[in-house]
């Protein structure tokens, strides 16, 4: 068994913990954005491949307590480095260092390690690996509070937020892991028809899509580090498991925009899906658009200046109203930057969840239109 340290965006620690328990694994402790867990080597691939809000999986290769530099030496070198990197292979170290009289900053914290795990490898083997910080084969991650030092190694690789199906992102786009969560969160199910207005590039209809047809988030995504790690059968077991998914069901999704450029990039990110599902995209204001289908369940990344500029009041009066008078029964979902902006819809929301959209603090709030 190994003991992991899973992360994810604020808000979604439940969503995290659910699945951990559903791939098998043991849940140690909780903490804000991440959860200590053990697993063993299958819950190491279908968190890094089902999971959805997993951002990284981290397995632990070592603790110890250090009040030095030469007491972090000594003890850093007892770490088991050759069971998860070769000589041939590059690796990179990154840090989070909090409250440590001895380190004041993370590069020196990764420079401390770096140098541990090459001297390990020349006393060993005579030759050592290289350092590669933009894509190495095996990143080793450590996360230093006080004099408490844990050691990890990146069974992910990039953030578990690219998944592999989009083409082009446009600016500032909503995370993948955020949208999933988001849909978890606000239950949706696919079997109402989903409406996702100013859809930019369709991250939020790609989601569903993988959600409602129990496809794995990540699927498509063409490698993961933990196919690099030494002795591990974690690239074996991926391979067996690919295409075994269980089949879920087909829905209908609409995503609106008015930006071409987005449109098109969410056509083509929602053709490298697998999908039975009914996808149809549309270049229209959200305003204007005729809504086809009666009660639907719709879901919203409302422009909060970030890739559209609005003026709030005038945009918020206009969205209650079209609401109000086209999608009587309906239930929506709105991220946006807060109260003080949906107010003006003339809607009462059911619930309000705060979430980050990167460093921007955001709220899901729940309208059922009457």
């Amino acid at each position: 068994m190994y003991t992991l340290l899973v992360k994810t965006l604020s808000g979604f620690e439940t969503l995290l913990a659910d699945d951990i328990r559903k791939y098998g694994g043991e849940i140690i402790s909780v903490h804000n954005r991440s959860i200590t867990c053990k697993g063993d080597y299958k819950t190491v691939v279908d968190l890094n491949v089902c999971s959805g809000v997993a951002l990284y999986v981290y397995i632990k290769t070592g603790e110890f307590k250090a009040d030095s530099r030469q007491e972090f030496i000594r003890k850093s070198k007892t770490i088991p480095f050759e069971k998860y990197l070769s000589t041939h292979q590059t690796f990179a170290v990154r840090s989070d260092v909090y409250d440590c009289k001895w380190i004041d900053n993370a590069m020196y914290a990764s420079l401390l390690l770096k140098d541990t795990v090459a001297d390990v490898q020349r006393e060993e083997f005579g030759a050592r690996s290289t350092v590669d910080v933009k894509n190495p084969d095996v990143e080793f991650y450590q996360y230093i509070y006080k004099d408490q030092i844990s050691v990890y190694v990146n069974s992910s690789g990039e953030p578990l937020y690219k998944r592999g199906y989009k083409t082009l992102a446009a600016k500032a786009p909503i995370n993948e892991v955020l949208a999933h969560g988001i849909l978890r969160l606000s239950g949706y199910t696919g079997d109402k028809i989903l409406i996702n207005p100013f859809c930019g590039t369709g991250t939020f209809v790609s989601e569903a899509i993988l959600l409602t047809e129990n496809q794995c988030p990540n699927q498509y995504r063409k490698s993961f580090s933990f196919s690099n790690l030494k002795e591990h059968p974690f690239y074996e077991y991926w391979r067996q498991m690919t295409g075994k998914t269980p089949a879920g069901k087909s829905t209908t999704l609409y995503g609106i925009d008015k930006d071409v450029k987005s449109i098109d990039t969410a056509k083509k990110s929602v053709k490298n899906i697998s999908s039975q599902s009914s996808v149809h995209f549309e270049i229209s204001d959200f305003f204007s658009w005729q809504n086809p289908v009666g009660e639907a369940f719709i879901l919203m990344n409302v422009p909060y200046n970030q890739r559209l500029k609005i003026e709030p009041v005038s945009f918020f009066s206009q969205l209650g109203d079209v609401l109000k008078r086209k999608y009587s029964g309906s239930e929506c979902w709105i991220l946006s930057a807060g109260k003080e902006h949906t107010k003006h819809l003339g809607l009462r929301s059911s619930q309000t969840i705060p979430l980050f959209n990167g460093n921007l603090q955001v709220f899901l709030q729940q309208f059922k239109i009457h």
